[in-house]
């Protein structure tokens, strides 16, 4: 399965947004062309580049207007087989429905053998590595509930070892996490924020950070470091992978002869008609 396939649901739910937009601009007629303007193939690979914090390469730009097809393919297949309850806030569970449809059932799930197991252990060994992970504790402040010299004020008694959630007159919301990983909090908090925190020292508390939400002063209790993990600690997942693996062969089979019953069109981002 590739990188892009498997972005957040976030990502998912944007293109959800545009396949909205699309569908509305279709009259019957024309449920047998799929047609990606250059508006939006732009807003399509925007948003991917916007999840992943970097351009993308002209590959993967064709990788994302393809998945954004494939969806828009197993919508309307999903009408054409009748799944459409009539209303448009179910694209996407139209598209997940469309999916398993196209699987033949009677298959089931495959069973990987022990060697075949391990094989696709050895060859995606980085994904079952165990994250760098950190215990962080946060003083949090809304936005707008401090002034400049309140948030130094309160970076001063923190580092004088003040009640955390007494400093800045008890205005702000404390909390402990463990065990969060540098992805999980970029995924929450965004890059920046996570560097800042995963960077600085520990036992020391350091900010004011700012996110969208607010302001944060934060200090690192613990660190694990990141490792690789042997087989038998994650067989379960490996199994599990080998298993969407199969399914996600499968559905890729399933689409190649579906799509050639449309016509496509795609005005690529930034190129020729």
């Amino acid at each position: 399965m590739s990188a892009l396939r498997s972005q957040p649901a976030a990502g998912l739910a944007l293109l959800s947004v545009l396949l909205f937009v699309a569908y509305a601009s279709f009259s019957p007629g024309e449920w047998g062309t799929i047609r990606v303007t250059r508006e939006t193939a732009d807003a399509i690979v925007a948003n991917q580049e916007e999840l992943i914090g970097r351009p993308l390469s002209a590959d993967e730009r064709e990788q994302a207007i393809d998945i954004f097809i494939e969806e828009e393919v197993l919508i309307r297949e999903a009408f054409r087989q009748g799944l459409d309850v009539g209303d448009r806030r179910v694209r996407q569970a139209l598209t997940a429905a469309s999916q398993y449809a196209l699987i033949d059932p009677s298959l089931g799930p495959p069973d990987p053998t022990p060697e075949q197991i391990a094989e696709y252990f050895e060859a995606n060994r980085e994904d079952y590595r165990l994250q760098e992970a950190s215990t962080v504790e946060y003083v949090y402040f809304l936005t707008g509930s401090l002034t400049p010299e309140q948030e130094v004020k309160v970076f001063a008694e923190l580092r004088a070892g003040q009640n955390p959630a007494s400093v800045g007159g008890g205005l702000g919301q404390t909390q402990t996490v463990r065990a969060v990983t540098r992805t999980s909090l970029s995924t929450s908090t965004g890059r920046q924020f996570a560097a800042a925190v995963f960077d600085q020292e520990l036992s020391v508390w350091e900010g004011p950070l700012r996110t969208s939400q607010g302001v944060y002063y934060n200090r690192i209790h613990e660190r694990r470091p990141s490792r690789m993990r042997s087989l038998e600690e994650v067989e379960h997942l490996v199994r599990q992978d080998l298993v969407a693996a199969y399914y996600s062969a499968s559905l890729d089979a399933a689409l190649t002869g579906i799509r050639k019953r449309y016509n496509i069109e795609v005005q690529d981002p930034g190129g020729a008609p």
